[in-house]
């Protein structure tokens, strides 16, 4: 079962259906996160926690209220909570039954809780002298309480005190006697009396609730406690208070003292998730979540939470971030400390409790429409739809306003075809929030509006740019052979859009005169230390800051692309970071993922055209942008990104496009080095451009993230092999999922202030917020590679990274996208070296050999001891399919999903050199190749081996051993007509029994039963239902045979 903490972030539930049609539920308003309280989780705590350790608790799964409920021995603790839950972001929502020393601190901090106090019960009298004489009571303390700011909870604890009507009446009483702060707290833990008119109660009462507290429900309190969604009535009772308009806290509760509250809260969040779920499509919810056991060891649902804490926490310094709550941290390194147990395959992003994607969702984590409050200027540019036009280089223009103009009016240039293609009134752009805004364009904002005067356009015009003069948008293109320039806009007259002939400006006024200061922070971590350049993410626009690319202008001079369009300036004053002056530069540029500055001038690769930003009258704000190339493909497709931008020494482009692959352009002419490259996001190349890198996404055709060195070209797998001697080749390196999920980009090691690693490469990880050394074997007309892991982490996904040609430091460029462990929107970040010593504690180079691996590091004084019991490797391969990535396959039984382990025998000190040699016996050609190193400095290396080389036989000792096992990759590497691997193809968004990205395949077994063609048909072309979630994609490609064996598979 899943993980389900969707539900602390107003979770829609239901997602991308794919196979059936889509159907969207959202949370309703008054079950959304910012009305959660916890409750019952101080005294009936298994673990006896303490404030700080429940405030993280709380914070980790995101619940921002607390309501305290405790004992005797937690008195002296009562300040400890107030300002533990401070430092945590946790309100101390509400007090259980009083006391003096609670009101002094209430007072002191400046908190106002509501204070909970079971109504008494009397037992003599008439209706009205009952509730006279319980109101006497609690009138005291009301009144109390009103002084110091709080309100009174009168809280259903059974008797004649716990009925509804009965509350009412005194609450009634009270607000009578002038103690307005007065209202109720009703637990359906304390009514199951209830049930059956629960309708009605809940009306009485819903004016007075202060808090409703909820519980799973049966007859006769059968279990008294039970999680959400494992009672009887819970769906009926759950789908009165959504319908209620009651909008309130809402308490999910603990109250065993035999269990962990991270478990019971667990439990009873997961429920709540699935019963909105069901209350928004009834029956499709799938199975209930797992029960939490009536009287559990402390311990009985670890396995669940695999690796809660890193084995390094301050080389992972967010680990108790909330998107890192269920995040399998060091999996393989454990696997190698528990080195006799048998390996396993590594379980899946946040141990696959919750489907391919881990806890991250398009419904709900993904989902980020703030883009609709920025202002990003006058013009927008990206792939425009509206008035049954779609153009993939299209700029949109809100255009100038003129005296008695009511509402703005906008207007879109096609640049491919050099024309005014339409107008409308209203908004510029119709933003949607799938996917943070990136996946379906700029989509027309308003109504049609006449156009008129549009010019006579010739055959073959080339676009020239445009020009900004403060929010007027000039646009420029030349005429074939004669070679004039045209210089047009559009105005607004009399209510209608017209075209009009101008001149640029000689001085173009500016729009983004403010500059925001900010200040970095220096990291103190060695080898290499982590600072942090702080990105002006509060601004007057509002402007979103996702990096996509940077560079250097000058030595205090950064350039920062967003992918919302923007480009930012940055002036450092100096090393120490101590002043950040941050300038908007340039707004409206179309996805922006790659930026190189050559001589001084800002160049981003944009996905319509590389583009560089002239700043003609040198006021901080480019004025004149002039499309350097647009040789390359685009599309109107959601995620065909073009990412990087690199330039050799000859003054070659190199980009990655999800449409042609890697790209090289020398002014015309376009030339592609390679194919099948999977979202590649980003390259790196080396200076004369001889040595090309670049990443892959695990997908179909892709069994896992991977480095593919493309320099001696070919097909690298996306879409399935190709004919030809180059039809297929495999990655220079792979990198497992429990290590990269998904990567960036790759940076040359340029520096010789970057310690001892010049000449080789970094690898960023998107995914992981991550960064490697990679180190690259060289093989006739392929390489290998290795990648060693660096502790520390990225505020978000790191994708770009450049050395300063300045400081010879290492800067990264991060951004949320989808499927990463970042904690920020995007950061920009100093990778600075730091060692005070000579000692380095990671190899610096590494070659393959016929019975195992020789490594170099940096010096003599950084050679490990030549201790093999310090040392563990393992192996595995995965298979190259249809199916959307890979499991890891033993080597020795490729039909078991597991991993082997591998013999050391020995480890050598080469002589009185910085060598050292692993000696690994059953070394072979294999995906995956894991070395662990348990030093004071872990090293952990993973290595994919394409070739071996000559044994390694200068040690005392040597002999050959010959192999006992081994099975060419290449060979098990998949199986496309076997059911299960086709099903892969599935089980990445469809989960067999819940709702993750697409519905599950219990579900599309029930609306296409017994109608496999209906499968088919849908899966070869796909309908977009529903405009707010990103679309499935066409399996074609896999053909109708296929297809079929995939259906039936569904269907059994």
């Amino acid at each position: 079962m899943r993980f389900f903490h969707f539900i602390f972030f107003s979770i829609i539930v239901l997602g991308s259906l794919s196979f059936a049609e889509q159907v969207q539920a959202e949370v309703p308003a008054n079950m959304k996160a910012d009305r959660l309280a916890a409750w019952c989780i101080v005294p009936f705590d298994a673990k006896k926690r303490g404030p700080e350790e429940r405030a993280k608790l709380l914070a980790r799964f995101g619940i921002k209220r607390c309501a305290y409920d405790w004992r005797g021995e937690h008195v002296k603790e009562f300040e400890e909570e107030i300002l533990q839950y401070k430092k945590h972001g946790i309100e101390l929502f509400a007090f259980w039954a009083g006391h003096d020393e609670a009101y002094k601190l209430f007072q002191k901090h400046d908190i106002h809780p509501q204070v909970w106090r079971t109504l008494g019960s009397p037992t003599e009298g008439s209706a009205e002298e009952m509730v006279s004489a319980a109101a006497d009571s609690v009138s005291g303390l009301a009144k109390r309480l009103d002084q110091i700011g709080c309100e009174l909870g009168l809280y259903n604890h059974g008797g004649w005190g716990g009925e509804p009507k009965n509350l009412v009446a005194v609450c009634e009483e009270l607000h009578e006697r002038g103690h307005k702060n007065v209202g109720i707290v009703y637990n359906w833990h304390h009514g199951h009396g209830h049930i059956g008119d629960w309708k009605e109660s809940l009306q009485i009462m819903k004016s007075h609730l202060l808090c409703l507290n909820l519980n799973g429900m049966n007859d006769g309190a059968a279990p008294k406690i039970l999680d959400l969604s494992h009672g009887q009535h819970d769906q009926a009772m759950l789908k009165i208070v959504i319908e209620s308009g009651y909008d309130g806290p809402i308490g999910i509760l603990d109250h065993r003292t035999d269990l962990d509250t991270e478990v019971a809260l667990r439990a009873n969040l997961e429920g709540l998730d699935w019963l909105i779920r069901d209350y928004n499509e009834p029956g499709s919810a799938g199975e209930r979540p797992i029960k939490a056991p009536d009287k559990p060891k402390v311990e009985a649902m670890a396995p669940r939470n695999i690796n809660a804490k890193p084995l390094d926490p301050e080389s992972n310094p967010y680990w108790d971030a909330n998107v890192n709550r269920d995040r399998v941290y060091d999996f393989y390194a454990r696997q190698a400390i528990a080195r006799d147990k048998e390996p396993t395959a590594f379980p899946g992003l946040d141990g696959a409790h919750t489907g391919h994607w881990g806890n991250q969702n398009d419904q709900e984590t993904w989902k980020d429409g703030r883009v609709k409050d920025m202002d990003i200027g006058s013009m927008v540019s990206g792939v425009f739809r509206g008035q049954g036009l779609t153009i993939p280089r299209a700029v949109s223009v809100r255009l100038p306003s003129v005296p008695g103009q009511k509402e703005p009016l906008n207007v879109v240039f096609d640049t491919d075809k050099m024309r005014f293609a339409a107008a409308w009134s209203g908004d510029l752009v119709a933003w949607t929030d799938v996917r943070r805004s990136f996946v379906h364009g700029i989509p027309m904002g308003g109504k049609p509006v006449e156009l008129v005067d549009i010019k006579a356009k010739f055959e073959g015009a080339k676009f020239l740019g445009l020009y900004r003069d403060a929010d007027r948008i000039i646009f420029s293109w030349s005429l074939p052979d004669i070679g004039e320039v045209n210089y047009r806009t559009a105005v607004v007259i009399d209510g209608k859009v017209h075209e009009i002939e101008v001149e640029i400006p000689e001085d173009p006024k500016r729009q983004w005169a403010q500059k925001i200061i900010t200040r970095g922070k220096l990291g103190d971590q060695a080898p290499y230390a982590i600072d942090t350049l702080t990105l002006p993410y509060t601004n007057p626009w509002k402007a979103l800051i996702f990096p996509g690319g940077h560079d250097f202008v000058s030595e205090r001079r950064i350039a920062l692309c967003t992918i919302h369009g923007d480009v930012w300036v940055c002036d450092v004053s100096g090393p120490g970071l101590e002043e950040l002056t941050w300038k908007r530069f340039a707004a409206g540029l179309h996805q922006p993922l790659g930026l190189k500055v050559v001589d001084g001038l800002i160049h981003v690769m944009c996905r319509d055209q590389i583009v560089a930003l002239h700043d003609r009258n040198n006021d901080d704000e480019a004025d004149y942008y002039e499309p350097v190339s647009r040789v390359h493909k685009t599309s109107a497709g959601g995620h065909d990104f073009i990412t990087g931008l690199e330039r050799d020494l000859s003054g070659r482009w190199f980009f990655a496009s999800g449409n042609q692959g890697l790209c090289r352009v020398d002014n015309d002419r376009l030339d592609v080095l390679g194919t099948g490259l999977r979202n590649p996001n980003g390259l790196g190349i080396s200076p004369d451009g001889r040595t090309v890198l670049t990443s892959v996404q695990e997908g179909t055709w892709t069994p896992a993230s991977a480095i593919c060195d493309v320099s001696f070209g070919g097909h690298f797998g996306s879409g399935g092999p190709r004919e030809g001697d180059r039809g297929y080749v495999p990655p220079m390196l792979y990198l497992p999922r429990g290590v990269d999920n998904s990567c960036g980009g790759q940076v040359f090691i340029d520096s010789d202030k970057w310690g001892p690693l010049s000449g080789q490469w970094v690898h960023l990880s998107s995914g992981f917020a991550k960064h490697f050394i990679l180190l690259r074997e060289p093989l006739k007309e392929s390489s290998q590679g290795a990648a060693v892991v660096l502790p520390g982490s990225f505020l978000a996904g790191s994708h770009r990274g450049r050395f300063s040609p300045h400081d010879g430091q290492l800067y990264v460029a991060s951004s949320q996208g989808w499927g990463n462990y970042g904690i920020a929107d995007g950061a920009l970040q100093r990778v600075r070296y730091n060692n005070q010593t000579e000692y380095f504690p990671y190899p610096v180079d590494f070659e393959v050999r016929e019975n195992g691996i020789l490594l170099t590091f940096a010096n003599e004084e950084s050679v490990p001891k030549a201790d093999h019991k310090k040392w563990y490797a393992q192996h595995w391969n995965y298979r190259y399919g249809p199916s959307y990535g890979s499991k890891e396959y033993s080597v020795s039984d490729p039909n078991r999903i597991g991993h082997d382990r591998l013999e050391i025998l020995s480890v050598q000190r080469v002589g009185d050199s910085s060598k050292l040699f692993i000696e690994i016996p059953q070394i072979q050609p294999v995906h995956q190749l894991h070395l662990h190193l348990d030093n004071e400095k872990r090293t952990e290396l993973f290595a994919t081996v394409h070739e071996l080389g000559e044994p390694f036989t200068n040690y005392k000792g040597y002999r050959k051993i010959e192999k006992t096992f081994g099975i060419d990759p290449v060979i098990v590497s998949s199986d496309l007509n076997d059911p299960e691997v086709l099903m892969g193809a599935c089980k990445a968004c469809h989960h067999p029994k819940d709702q993750t990205v697409g519905p599950s395949l219990e579900f599309i077994r029930g609306r296409y039963a017994g109608n496999p063609k209906g499968i088919v048909e849908w899966a070869m072309d796909p309908k977009k239902n529903n405009p707010q979630l990103a679309p499935m994609p066409s399996f074609k490609f896999l053909g109708k045979e296929r297809l079929r064996t995939i259906a039936e598979k569904i269907l059994e």
